[in-house]
């Protein structure tokens, strides 16, 4: 029996796969990691092996039934006490409903729906600018802009875009993490993967196109 209060990742893996009856070589097999490097992991020769790593591990071991992976994965973050936090494997329902939630991220930008009520409904109307667009508000120079009545002022408006920027790649990055783990749990084709991959680097792409993130008119403001 182990000794929670010392808890020895590379023993707990150990113990783990001996459990389930598996060489390190027949577990290199379906992880795709070496067997030189998995035992380098159990004998605490590589001490921080990645969140990647692990979740294999475990789907290798457990012939990729993610319930039973992940509580391995708690297992290993609770017995450790905040040592390690690895991620758990996502599951099915949860990596779906996020693409969904992200794929309608990007609306049509130009259309804005006037407040109505039950007699009249509100109406759309079309502008020539992204009305919808935060980016575009916070380079317009033309209006003054404010935020619960506050008026922000022109270097607020340029830390506002780069923190809504910033934040946006932390999203789209984790992002890329979850459906790469989906993929490699089974859960989605290679297919899917790869359109959901090419999606999402897309707008990787465009948040860290830096130089169009200011108008000509905020990087006057902001040299």
């Amino acid at each position: 029996m182990m000794n929670e209060d010392k808890f020895n990742l590379g023993d707990f893996l150990k113990s783990v796969r001996n459990e389930y009856k598996f060489s390190t070589r027949q577990l290199a097999k379906v992880t795709g990691f070496s067997h030189s490097y998995i035992s380098s992991v159990e004998n605490n020769v590589k001490k921080s092996p990645s969140t990647a790593f692990i979740q294999k591990y475990f789907m290798g071991l457990t012939n990729k039934n993610i319930a039973d992976a992940n509580y391995y994965i708690e297992k290993v973050n609770r017995l450790s006490k905040g040592e390690y936090t690895f991620e758990k494997v996502p599951t099915k329902e949860y990596v779906n409903s996020m693409i969904s939630a992200f794929a309608q991220v990007f609306s049509d930008t130009h259309t804005f729906v006037e407040e109505g009520n039950k007699e009249n409904p509100g109406t759309e109307r079309t502008f020539t600018e992204p009305i919808n667009d935060i980016n575009f508000h916070l380079n317009d120079t033309n209006n003054n802009k404010y935020f619960r009545k506050i008026k922000i002022d022109h270097d607020e408006m340029i830390y506002i875009n780069e923190m809504i920027n910033n934040y946006l790649l932390q999203v789209y990055y984790a992002q890329l993490k979850e459906v790469a783990a989906l993929f490699l749990s089974g859960e989605i084709s290679k297919e899917t993967h790869k359109k959901e991959e090419d999606r999402i680097n897309e707008i990787i792409n465009t948040l860290d196109d830096k130089e169009n993130l200011y108008s000509d008119e905020i990087k006057f403001y902001n040299n």
